[in-house]
């Protein structure tokens, strides 16, 4: 997926209220933690928009492994650098792979 800078900046105004908009849940795998659930996600929210949707596991953002939210922060800081972020996820049975790219313009 391909997101825009402004489109970014415009749906993001500021991480608090773009954390508002999405619930996150840490998954257990016995006593260590797998991922994080999506457990809500507003139809606005781009993570929607880019195909993410509730009830993904949300497991690696560039191959680190998600532990908890504050582990989740590259993702948001990566793209407010320009970088591409590829995420690992689990929807159902099936295991992903999601690469989204910003472009400036």
């Amino acid at each position: 997926y391909v997101v825009r800078l402004p489109e970014l900046q415009k749906r993001i105004p500021s991480v608090g209220a773009y954390r508002s908009t999405f619930g996150l849940e840490p998954s257990m795998q016995g006593t260590k933690v797998a991922g994080l659930k999506i457990t809500r996600l507003d139809r606005d929210n781009l993570l929607y928009t880019a195909g993410l949707r509730p009830g993904d596991l949300l497991e690696t953002i560039n191959g680190s492994i998600i532990t908890d939210e504050v582990s989740a922060l590259p993702l948001l800081q990566a793209a407010a650098k320009g970088y591409s972020v590829q995420l690992g996820i689990t929807r159902g049975r099936s295991k992903r792979q999601i690469t989204y790219t910003l472009l400036k313009k």
